[in-house]
């Protein structure tokens, strides 16, 4: 199982900056963004998802993100 976040100082900055046009107020930085969250289908439903974004959210808040957004295709 594999994961991506990446820290932004704006959301203009993230990897699709059209999708977060308007949010108001904008958010402080850091913006974490999460995407790209894989898990090979043997190990499927068993929580492993749950647990990387989880720990994402927790790396977000102890970095004192501004927000944490997430790309879920």
């Amino acid at each position: 199982a594999a994961t991506r976040v990446t820290s932004h100082t704006s959301v203009t900055e993230t990897p699709y900056p059209d999708w977060f046009v308007g949010i108001t107020p904008e958010p402080q930085s850091p913006v974490l963004f999460i995407s790209r969250l894989v898990v090979h289908p043997q190990y499927q439903r068993q929580g492993l998802g749950d647990f990387l974004d989880n720990q994402c959210i927790e790396l977000g808040r102890a970095a004192r993100a501004g927000a944490i957004l997430c790309d879920v295709p």
